[in-house]
């Protein structure tokens, strides 16, 4: 009986009762006592979600199996799984697919591999035409590969489960949020955690790189209260990592196959995209891009890589509207910008629009109070309503709460070049802007990243020859902003911040 309660069924290829934060995804049952608002043919509860989602009202769906129906409702006020039990409901928002669910899947195995990362267990299964499913162990780099997952085995803590269709992205943040979700329902009842803690090379610290024309990279950890966790007192101790290769500003970085990338960030120099390898502790040329670029803005996008768009270009002798796409050590190029444009800012949208890829464009030098969202299935850019205020070198991220995905745009450059703490919120449901709570400082040009539920804004310009060391940390559900006990050692601007693994740096594993 221990065993099975360590164990989640699924129902087809979707999670019984799975919970993304307060959302309600595909649990079994119908919502009777509604109100309907269409009622259309579907082949899948997939289907049935993408449906309401495109249909003007609809907050919930149904999806009935029996019968290949979906119904499309504005509310589910009462949701009962004993007159049909083989139906579907969920919220219009849930995602599409499920990625990074912690466990390991119990199913047809397809075989079972070692793999180098993540990334190659994921293309491993995309390869196999009878993979669906495929659970990589962060602890052990095994692959198991699986036509189906009837069940999930929770007793892997360091398993991360997630179908074929999912990009590293997600898997990521999914199993981070599953762990964290996971530890907090036992905290609450029980009292403490019940769970062993991750492993100490799994655990991730703040990889800060350059900015400001310097060239020095620093690791700030925030399970820690320390500064930095380069020379620290505790169980690990991590050497600082070499500085980059040149003094760069505006650059791009990501993390690719759990390794750190960046790329840009000088006009003179800034065409090739470098690779930081703990083994020789260097900085290795990864790729090379078409022309030298500075001052653009990035986003690392599911399936297509880390997306740099604009940007200043001495090739174009100003402004460019090209964009580029670059997938570890391949590049290509994107779609176009509406309008040439430099300090504008980029995010992908989480569990954005129709469950496509999504990203939003707001703010810059051409457009200070314009809004665009790019649809990748349609290769389209749609105009959004305008921004109340100009926001240029703006900071941006979207988060998801209890009101639906936000898009969070904040500070930057007004209309006469005064930096700023005003902070506005898209609700990508409604498409309308609204006030935020203001930034505790004025500040431009930082650095943001998404950390679990929530995001980071590190460092930042403040006024002439003065940038900030703080990490603030925005919460959305509460809607305030959080100064951390954590400071970067060295105040910048214009740098680049990742999430990276302690395993890919240099610590004292004797420490663990």
């Amino acid at each position: 009986m221990e065993q099975l309660l360590t164990l989640i069924l699924i129902v087809g290829t979707v999670f019984v009762g799975l919970s993304h934060g307060e959302l309600q995804c595909f649990i079994p049952g119908e919502c009777l006592d509604s109100l309907i608002v269409d009622i259309s043919p579907s082949n899948n509860s997939r289907e049935c979600l993408q449906k309401c989602q495109n249909t003007r009202g609809c907050e919930w769906f149904t999806y009935y199996n029996q019968t290949k129906l979906c119904a499309s409702l504005t509310t589910c006020l009462n949701l009962n799984a004993t007159h049909c039990t083989d139906c579907i409901s969920g919220e219009d928002e849930c995602p599409e697919f499920i990625c990074g669910a912690q466990g390991s899947c119990l199913g047809a195995s397809e075989g079972i591999r070692v793999e180098s990362g993540l990334s190659s267990c994921r293309q491993t299964c995309s390869d196999s035409a009878k993979c669906h499913w495929f659970t990589f162990d962060n602890s052990s780099n095994v692959c198991t590969l699986t036509a189906d997952c009837p069940a999930l085995d929770k007793r892997c803590q360091t398993c991360a489960a997630s179908e074929q269709f999912c990009d590293e992205h997600d898997i990521r943040r999914g199993w981070a949020k599953s762990l964290l979700d996971l530890r907090r329902r036992h905290d609450s009842s029980n009292g403490t955690s019940t769970h062993p803690p991750l492993p100490e090379s799994e655990r991730e610290v703040l990889f800060v790189v350059a900015g400001s024309d310097i060239t020095g990279v620093e690791l700030v950890d925030l399970k820690n209260k320390s500064m930095d966790v380069t020379n620290y007192v505790g169980r690990t101790n991590c050497a600082k990592p070499a500085n980059y290769p040149i003094a760069i500003v505006g650059a791009a970085g990501a993390v690719f196959d759990e390794l750190p990338y960046v790329c840009g960030g000088d006009l003179s120099y800034g065409r090739e995209c470098h690779r930081y390898e703990k083994e020789d502790n260097t900085w290795h040329k990864a790729a090379t891009m078409k022309y030298n670029i500075a001052n653009m803005s990035f986003a690392q996008v599911p399936r297509e890589g880390l997306w740099l768009s604009g940007g200043d270009s001495k090739a174009f002798q100003g402004l460019s509207n090209l964009t580029m796409l670059v997938l570890s050590d391949k590049i290509k190029s994107g779609p176009e910008l509406p309008y040439p444009e430099k300090y504008h800012c980029l995010t992908m949208l989480r569990e954005g629009i129709n469950s496509q890829m999504t990203v939003v464009m707001s703010g810059g030098l051409s457009g200070p109070k314009t809004a665009w969202l790019f649809e990748f299935h349609k290769q389209t850019w749609i105009p959004l309503p305008n921004m109340h205020h100009a926001h240029t070198l703006a900071m941006c991220e979207s988060i998801k709460t209890s009101r639906g995905v936000e898009l969070i745009v904040a500070g930057g450059f007004d209309e006469v070049g005064q930096t700023q703490e005003n902070v506005e919120v898209l609700s990508v449901k409604t498409r309308k802007w609204r006030m935020g709570r203001p930034l505790p400082m004025k500040l431009a040009y930082g650095a943001t990243l998404y950390h679990y539920e929530t995001f980071l804004l590190i460092g930042g310009y403040i006024s002439e020859d003065n940038d900030s060391n703080m990490i603030l940390e925005y919460q959305g559900e509460e809607q305030k902003w959080i100064v951390k006990k954590q400071r970067l050692k060295k105040a910048r601007s214009g740098h680049v911040a990742m999430w990276v693994k302690k395993k890919h740096l240099q610590c004292d594993s004797s420490r663990d």
